[in-house]
């Protein structure tokens, strides 16, 4: 009987020591098997979740912020024209020469008013317009950047950033001191006190350091500056899209093999 149990147990030693030689032998594959492959798919799963959200909420967010600082700056570009004008339209009908023919007749007076009130109303506009769309594309570029930020783009997209923006801010250099010398050379609210006064000395000083033709030039040539720099806007974000657009393509279309090769290079 003992020896039977003998045989009997050093038939399961032999057994066990065939077991744990096995596992020795194919620990790697156990663990891959085990740990290694669920731990990857879980994760490969999480980072296609995390690329979807990426997708629909950033890249999607920010093209539809660029939609709307791009019809902003259109927006501006039409107010821009009606200044434009308006000033034309004051400096053919109620320049110096005509108010000393005409000045003195009501309706006349009137139209000027009224014209004047134009010509603020539309350059009121032109300043909230230029404030609304400038304020636009400061966002636009923040939501840009949290988007190369998250798609470990941040390089990429500051070299195209810098390439296109070099190029916006000659332009908007060149915009701003034509602006600067638009309001130099012509307060409204000034001729508007004088309008109100009714005095017609005052009247006519206000209207001498008022020359609305050369101020419908400076906005024509303030027109041509920003439609130049709207055009640069598209260019640089259509060039960020194709990166950003790029990069997701390669994500949504990575396989899970080609996923854990590139983990394993890491």
């Amino acid at each position: 009987m003992f020896k039977a149990l003998n045989s009997k147990g050093r038939l399961i030693l032999q057994k066990l020591i065939a077991a744990l030689n096995w596992i020795k032998d194919h620990v790697l594959a156990v663990l891959i098997a085990s740990f290694v492959i669920p731990g990857v798919l879980s994760v490969f799963n999480q980072q296609s979740e995390i690329t979807k959200t990426i997708y629909e909420i950033d890249y999607k967010g920010a093209k539809t912020k660029f939609q709307e600082c791009d019809r902003l700056h259109s927006d501006y570009l039409s107010a821009t024209m009606a200044n434009a004008g308006a000033a034309q339209l004051l400096q053919e009908h109620f320049n110096l020469d005509a108010i000393a023919k005409k000045g003195s007749s009501e309706v006349y007076f009137i139209a000027f008013k009224g014209a004047m009130e134009a010509y603020q109303n539309s350059l009121g506009q032109v300043k909230e317009l230029f404030s609304k769309t400038s304020r636009c594309y400061g966002e636009l570029t923040a939501n840009y950047e949290n988007l190369a930020l998250s798609l470990n783009l941040i390089d990429e997209f500051q070299n195209e950033t810098k390439r296109e923006s070099d190029k916006v801010s000659l332009l908007v250099a060149k915009r701003d001191t034509i602006a600067k010398d638009i309001f130099r050379r012509v307060d409204p609210n000034v001729i508007f006190g004088a309008l109100i006064s009714g005095e017609e000395k005052s009247i006519l000083n206000a209207m001498q350091t008022a020359n609305f033709g050369d101020l419908a030039k400076l906005q024509s040539q303030n027109i041509e500056v920003e439609s130049a720099v709207q055009s640069q806007q598209r260019v640089k974000f259509v060039e960020l899209n194709k990166l950003f657009a790029n990069e997701l393509n390669r994500r949504f279309h990575r396989g899970l093999f080609s996923y854990f090769l590139a983990l394993v290079r890491i």
